[in-house]
């Protein structure tokens, strides 16, 4: 469950977005009949708002399976690579939430910066916030100098998450 605090209207705003994300993610998968995604809501009403948002912006599209004799959902060919990549950003969101008591380093230097989230036990902890902080200050570098070779006029943003998990199933 997350830990975000309820606050109207931008919390409702929030939840609609991670509703339709899981909806996304679910559908991303395979073509899904109503019945097997209201498994994962608490509320068909809100599922059916969700699903016919969707539907409406041509995210998604319904359909009648004839084998099966349902309605089915799936992502429309036009918007999988947009939700594709929407999806990626929350799986970002997501694997950092899921960091039980991170180790949390941030630095920026010349409008360039970093942030590491990490496990450690808890004596190791100071050692390694002391390898990640050289770590951010090599490659803060490194990419101030790719930045800069870049001609003047070439205004970037470059944002870049790299995601490690090599825990095993009995480790989380």
């Amino acid at each position: 469950m997350s830990t975000r605090k309820k606050k109207g209207k931008h919390w409702k705003k929030e939840e609609a977005e991670r509703n339709e994300n899981k909806i996304l993610r679910l559908l991303s998968h395979k073509d899904m009949r109503f019945k097997d995604l209201s498994k994962e809501f608490d509320s068909p009403t809100t599922l059916t708002g969700h699903l016919k948002r969707l539907v409406n912006k041509k995210i998604i599209s319904r359909y009648w399976n004839e084998d099966r004799k349902a309605n089915y959902y799936r992502i429309t060919p036009q918007s999988m690579i947009q939700v594709k990549t929407q999806l990626g950003k929350y799986e970002v969101i997501d694997f950092i939430e899921s960091i039980p008591n991170p180790i949390y380093i941030f630095e920026e230097k010349d409008k360039v910066s970093m942030a590491i989230f990490s496990t450690a036990p808890e004596n190791e902890r100071a050692q390694w916030k002391q390898v990640y902080r050289n770590q951010i200050s090599t490659q803060l570098k490194t990419w101030k100098e790719a930045m800069d070779a870049l001609p003047r006029d070439d205004k970037r943003k470059l944002a870049m998450v790299i995601t490690v998990d090599n825990t095993t199933a009995g480790d989380k």
